[in-house]
């Protein structure tokens, strides 16, 4: 079972807590189909319990919040859903937000746009955050982006970089540049003076 665990990543909020609880419970139900020796709910949960990271790590003693010792796998997929909705919900709420104000700017490049956007959108499962980076982006861009279609946020970028290059950063119409004002420096009236004849004979 080692092997199978050791390619879930460790849980931080990436995806719905049910779609990962089920995955890991698929696994653990090899365990019981090898019929390992002292593989009890106990075990299970602790299993369970070391996939999580971040602002998912069980608290120590690991009790829920009736106070009630998590040491079933139906205990913890309950304190897996309550603590989702606790961290996430919010969490997701202000990175959309942010993210709802961003653009891909006539200054950027996949790198920068990237290093700003990427710290929103890894907490937030992807399929809610698609439609706002898509729409980030120029047109040019945004239309082979959405026939791509890509798979995660890695995908995402990683796409952008390679069609970047293929457009050798030739990505904007001009219709969407932003327009620049030129500002006409300020007049001055020029006083001409009558000179004053200091010649003497």
């Amino acid at each position: 079972m080692a092997p199978l665990l050791a390619r879930e990543d460790a849980y931080i909020g990436q995806e719905a807590p049910d779609d990962y609880f089920n995955r890991i419970s698929q696994i653990l139900a090899y365990g019981n189909t090898l019929a390992v020796a002292g593989f009890n709910n106990a075990i299970k949960t602790n299993v369970l319990a070391s996939k999580m990271a971040g602002r998912f790590v069980p608290p120590n003693p690991f009790n829920n919040a009736a106070a009630v010792l998590v040491n079933t796998s139906a205990l913890f997929q309950q304190c897996l859903r309550d603590t989702y909705q606790t961290v996430m919900i919010g969490a997701n709420r202000t990175s959309l937000k942010a993210l709802n104000h961003e653009k891909f700017t006539i200054a950027d490049l996949p790198e920068t746009y990237e290093k700003r956007i990427k710290p929103y959108a890894q907490g937030i499962i992807f399929a809610d955050a698609l439609p706002y980076l898509y729409d980030h982006l120029p047109n040019k861009l945004s239309v082979r982006m959405r026939m791509i279609a890509p798979a995660d946020l890695n995908a995402f970028f990683q796409n952008l970089r390679t069609l970047w290059l293929e457009c050798a950063g030739q990505v904007w119409k001009e219709s969407e540049k932003p327009s620049i004002q030129q500002i006409s420096p300020s007049s001055q009236a020029l006083a001409i003076l009558p000179q004053k004849d200091d010649f003497k004979i």
